[in-house]
């Protein structure tokens, strides 16, 4: 299961007028420490997608979601929350 970040610009709270800057998938890639009752720590891979706008896919040739970094988050505690997750994996990445 991803968990899907997708941060845009919105000018001057235009919604018509919003963005997409990038995209931040993270995945559970399984457990890592597992102590019961429903207390388990996971491994996430964290990936980093660049957005190409649509003159940069029709003149450059590139995806419109274009991976620029990836990296994991070990050991997160699920009971911190996905918030928390994602704060995690944010201070992993950097575009």
């Amino acid at each position: 299961m991803t968990l899907r970040c997708t941060i845009e610009i919105v000018p001057h709270g235009d919604e018509e007028r919003k963005s997409n800057i990038c995209r931040l998938d993270i995945s559970n890639v399984g457990r890592s420490i597992d102590y019961g009752f429903g207390h388990v720590h996971c491994d996430y891979s964290v990936k980093l997608f660049r957005y190409n706008n649509g003159p940069q896919q029709d003149i450059l040739k590139v995806p419109e979601w274009e991976l620029e970094q990836e990296d994991y988050v070990v050991a997160h505690d699920r009971r911190d929350g996905a918030v928390s997750l994602v704060h995690k994996a944010t201070k992993k990445v950097t575009l």
